[in-house]
């Protein structure tokens, strides 16, 4: 016998014993199919509790147990939003008046189950979404916090109607241009914030001059231009469908129901 011969001839028996094991009865291939099918879900089911590299996590349960709503966000997430915030202009300026205003960067920044947003001394982040878009809110949600640290927010008790209405829109629209042009400076091709995609391309188009220039004073006011119109004509609250203006009109209506 020719020395190539026996291994050959084990690896065809191999085989055979292989396709026995696999073929077997048919409650074994049952058996094998159940191991095999089981398997899938498991390694499914970890992999969805395992949050995925940009910080997403499917598995509601492991949402539940791992980001509690009203929990600390993970120093990890935090340290690196604020950290790439750091890097833009725009966001840095928003994030050293927060730190002059409170004495530090500590402000809490917790997990929500319905979206991101500034709420008082502290930010809620949407514990099902990812850095990416918790990168984007937070440009947006700074401005936010700022404003109140600083007694600049609207105030419904003390303004008139139309002048809180002013007061709260002037707030949006200003924090919507600063997260526009800090993720520019991040050279954010594309982002979550609502007409961020829109407002690039038309940069591109017609004012790519400002882009090779960082005019970035002159790109925020065309970002408020761009964005003030957005509000008035089409964008609406996510909850209420309402026009933005409309909403708080109708929030200093609950709050004077005598009309005064």
């Amino acid at each position: 016998m020719r020395r190539h011969e026996a291994p050959a001839r084990e690896a065809a028996a191999e085989r055979t014993r292989s396709g026995a094991r696999v073929a077997g009865t048919p409650v074994q291939r049952q058996i094998l199919d159940l191991q095999v099918a089981s398997g899938n879900r498991v390694t499914t089911l970890m992999l969805q509790r395992e949050p995925g590299p940009d910080g997403t996590i499917t598995d509601q349960d492991e949402l539940v147990k791992s980001r509690p709503v009203g929990g600390a966000v993970d120093k990890e997430y935090r340290d690196q939003i604020i950290k790439t915030l750091l890097t833009a202009e725009r966001s840095t300026t928003i994030l050293e008046a927060i730190r002059k205003l409170r004495g530090d960067l500590d402000f809490p920044l917790i997990w929500s189950a319905r979206g991101n947003f500034h709420s008082g001394s502290g930010i809620s982040l949407d514990r099902s979404k990812n850095v990416p878009t918790w990168l984007a809110s937070m440009a947006h949600e700074l401005e936010h916090l700022r404003a109140h640290l600083a007694g600049a927010s609207a105030n419904v008790t003390t303004m008139g109607r139309e002048e809180y209405v002013a007061a709260q829109m002037t707030e949006e629209i200003g924090a919507h241009a600063a997260a526009y042009v800090a993720q520019l400076q991040l050279g954010k091709a594309t982002s979550s914030s609502a007409g961020y995609n829109e407002f690039v391309g038309l940069l591109k188009k017609d004012h790519s001059d400002l882009l090779d220039g960082k005019a970035w004073a002159t790109i925020e006011g065309l970002a408020k231009d761009f964005v003030e119109k957005k509000y008035k004509t089409t964008w609406t609250g996510s909850a209420t469908g309402k026009n933005y203006y409309d909403k708080w009109r109708e929030v200093w209506d609950a709050a004077h129901p005598t009309g005064k």
